[in-house]
């Protein structure tokens, strides 16, 4: 993204992975989708890397669509109570399969 103009669009989509996983889906974290990027940590990386949002669809599909435009670049910093909560569901998400797996066995 350093050679993007300033005021150049962004627009791309991601998947809801942090509501999918809340919900048991199983088709989430896989070769397809190998980063946990949840809107928390999208929202942090692009403000500071140099976007700021011109428009978020959160339609309720499994995506999250972004429109954002370029700008000056920042420092990162990633707090670590986001690291802490997607941790917990992820988590959370193994143990319930874990059951499962025992009760169907």
């Amino acid at each position: 993204m350093t050679n993007m103009s300033d005021n150049t669009l962004h627009i791309f989509s991601v998947p809801n992975l942090y509501k999918s996983l809340n919900e048991k889906f199983t088709n989430q974290l896989n070769f397809e989708h190998t980063a946990f990027l949840t809107e928390e940590i999208i929202d942090i990386l692009l403000t500071q890397t140099g976007f700021e949002f011109t428009k978020q669809y959160n339609t309720g599909l499994p995506a999250i669509f972004y429109v954002c435009k370029k700008i000056q670049p920042q420092t990162i910093i990633y707090p670590e109570s986001i690291y802490n909560k997607n941790k917990q569901v992820f988590l959370e998400f193994v143990e319930f399969y874990k059951k499962e797996i025992d009760r169907l066995n």
